[in-house]
């Protein structure tokens, strides 16, 4: 039996005060002796070796708020990362967001099944129906880009693609070579296509 929470240390056969645990070990309850945490991978577990109050989160342990069990954060289901304040594996903290796990508050990967990509600009994730005129989807790191040409309208499948100028400020695409230009440099035999703005 204890005495104002002294346990038995099984590894020097001496009584040791509560405050004396070591990190990784905790009170064998029902022994009335310290022991290695039951969790591998949890950090403090003094009180009750059984239930941990915090994982190993200098190695990448986070506690699963569902299992209470210490989990790697590379391990994290879809949409779920690491809450570095709280030690624990918490949703993404940006909505469509499906890869967070170093931390939840930074999005790395959008929900692109869903048509979310992400907006650099914002730093959430936008659906492609929302996009910004001007811009397009990078697919390389699923993200919206500036158009890459000049006075490109819209390029939102591809930002290397522009499918539309900026007719309202009178620039139509040059299907020769795919580059907006202004309509007072249209050569000469050439008229501007205006269903499709280009010429």
């Amino acid at each position: 039996m204890t005495t104002l929470n002294y346990y038995w240390n099984t590894t020097n056969s001496q009584c040791w005060h509560l405050s004396q645990v070591p990190n990784g070990f905790g009170v064998d309850l029902p022994n009335y002796s310290y022991a290695a945490c039951s969790d591998p991978n949890c950090f403090d577990c003094f009180l009750d070796r059984t239930n941990c109050l915090q994982c190993n989160t200098a190695a990448g342990f986070f506690k699963n708020p569902n299992t209470s069990l210490c989990q790697h954060y590379s391990t994290a289901a879809p949409g779920v990362g690491a809450d570095l304040d709280f030690k624990t594996l918490l949703p993404c903290a940006t909505s469509n967001c499906q890869n967070c796990k170093p931390d939840r508050y930074f999005c790395d990967l959008c929900n692109i099944g869903g048509s979310y990509y992400k907006n650099l600009t914002s730093n959430t994730c936008q659906h492609l129906t929302t996009a910004n005129e001007g811009f397009g989807i990078r697919a390389l790191d699923s993200t919206y880009q500036p158009c890459s040409f000049a006075n490109c309208k819209l390029c939102l499948n591809d930002f290397s693609i522009c499918t539309r100028c900026n007719d309202s400020a009178a620039f139509y695409r040059n299907t020769t070579n795919n580059q907006c230009e202004h309509v007072s440099t249209v050569p000469s035999g050439f008229g501007i296509e205006q269903p499709n703005f280009r010429y």
